[in-house]
Formats: structure tokens, sequence, C-alpha cells
């Protein structure tokens, strides 16, 4: 079970390691993170685009990088003190290997290899933070379906309420879907 990067790196292990695991429970990522801008983006494009984040990321000034971190900490939560946490893990964080991260996942696609993890996959992801600027609940459902589609075993399921740290907005939700998953 992995969150954000973490469930990339469960995928990883999925592909590269089958017997790793029974299943896997995945929260709130994409193998393709780049096509959630862009749904025709293709990894090369993605590849640079993900080049220039890193070099924007490292050449920012402190102020720069903290307005950025808090910008896109608003979006991850519904708790303005867990904004603030998510703040502070920034910027305690080191920078370079922050940028690195992001380029890594924002560059990586997995989709292409995703019929080869043979496991059952839980995918829980989140929508009510693009809701504000028009999503759906539907449409950002078939986004992740469209995502996981290669997966021979895969389900879906939407948190109607929680942004991306499922675990903190939607903790009730998020445990019962992985106990039923689990126990299955």
């Amino acid at each position: 079970m992995g969150h954000s990067l973490d469930s990339v790196l469960a995928l990883m292990i999925a592909l590269q390691s089958p017997a790793a695991a029974q299943r896997y429970v995945i929260v709130d990522a994409l193998p393709f993170l780049a096509g959630i801008r862009n749904a025709n983006a293709s990894a090369e494009s993605a590849t640079a685009m993900a080049g220039a984040m890193r070099e924007q990321l490292l050449k920012a000034s402190n102020e720069e990088y903290e307005k950025q971190l808090r910008a896109n900490a608003a979006g991850m939560t519904l708790s303005p003190e867990r904004v603030k946490t998510i703040v502070q893990w920034g910027l305690a964080s080191d920078r370079a290997t922050v940028a690195q991260a992001v380029s890594e996942m924002w560059g990586l696609d997995l989709r292409p290899m995703l019929a080869r993890i043979d496991k059952p996959v839980l995918v829980l992801g989140s929508w009510a933070a693009f809701e504000p600027m028009g999503a759906s609940l539907k449409g950002t459902r078939a986004l992740y379906e469209r995502q996981y589609e290669g997966l021979k075993s895969v389900s879906v399921r939407m948190s109607e309420r929680g942004y991306h740290f499922l675990m903190w907005d939607d903790p009730a939700w998020l445990v019962s879907q992985v106990r039923a998953f689990i126990s299955q």
C-alpha cells in the first residue's frame, strides 16, 4: 500500500518483483502523472516538461519556493492545519531531492507495463479538490480508469470528499475500502 509517490513505487515493485505481495492498494496516484494535465501527453513530452519543472524548482528563490509549496499544499487537504504540516515537510526536505523525485515521477509512464501486473489492485482516488475547477466525479473517475485500464484486476474507487491526503480528509472511507479489499 502506498500514497502518491509511494504508490508509484508500489507499482514499480509489482512490475519488478511480482511475488513481493498478493495485492496492492494505490492511494491517489496515477501511472502517468503528466496525463492529469494533458490526456494526449506522451512520455517524451512529459520528460521534457519534467526537466523544466526540476530546473524551476532548483532555481526558485527560497521565498518563491515556499510560495509554491503553500499553493500546492492548499489543494492537497481540506485541513488548514494539515496544509501547514505539508508546507513544513516541504521546507524541511532537501530541495534537490524533491526536484529530482518530482521530475522522475512526472516523466514516468508505467501504463504500457501495467498488463504485466497479475495481482489485484485497488486504486483509491480523490476528486473533491478538482471540483472547484469544474471537474466532476464521473470525469475524474474516468481519468483514473483510463490510466489503469491496462491492469487485469483493478478496482477504482473515488472518495467524494477527500483531497490528495485521503488518510486525513476521508479516513473512515479509506479504511473501509482497504479492509474490504484485503479481506477478499
